[in-house]
């Protein structure tokens, strides 16, 4: 199954709780914020567990399947110099959001958002240095897709 993400922009919030009654309401373009218990300031700039309106959003599907994308996630650990599945949870690095919180569940928000834009920029000539297409080709999705919700926007995992 492939791995898409949809980025959403020009978030509001609602005054209302995302209650099961909420979509009775019939408003466009409202997402609900999902937290992850372990990862909770993924989400930082929202707040969890409200809905929001938002003016756009751009779906991003970054790999073919999972295995793809965590392959994708090992090259980007090696890159960096750490292995992703034992990166420490407090510990310093760049992507460090990223590989404690990989999409599964949760919303990422604007603030993790922009400081993951800014690590991609940052290692854009080494991810593009590797020489390997398919996996600058995921290294520059993933960097959009950040730089789209970076401002006022989030990300949240789309399951097919």
């Amino acid at each position: 199954m492939p791995v898409v993400f949809v980025a959403r922009k020009g978030l509001t919030k609602l005054d209302e709780k995302f209650e099961a009654d909420f979509w009775a309401k019939s408003l466009d373009n409202v997402v609900e914020v999902i937290g992850n218990p372990d990862c909770p300031q993924a989400a930082d700039g929202l707040e969890v567990g409200r809905a929001y309106q938002f003016q756009e959003e751009q779906s991003f599907s970054v790999a073919k399947k999972g295995d793809d994308f965590a392959k994708c996630m090992e090259q980007l650990a090696d890159m960096v110099g750490y292995h992703w599945r034992m990166a420490g949870a407090d510990g310093p690095g760049p992507f460090r959001d990223l590989f404690r919180h990989p999409g599964q569940f949760g919303t990422i928000g604007p603030v993790t958002s922009a400081k993951l834009a800014a690590e991609f920029a940052t290692w854009d000539e080494c991810a593009r240095a590797i020489g390997k297409r398919s996996f600058y080709a995921w290294f520059a999705s993933m960097r959009r897709m950040f730089e789209y919700a970076k401002t006022d926007g989030g990300v949240w995992l789309q399951y097919e």
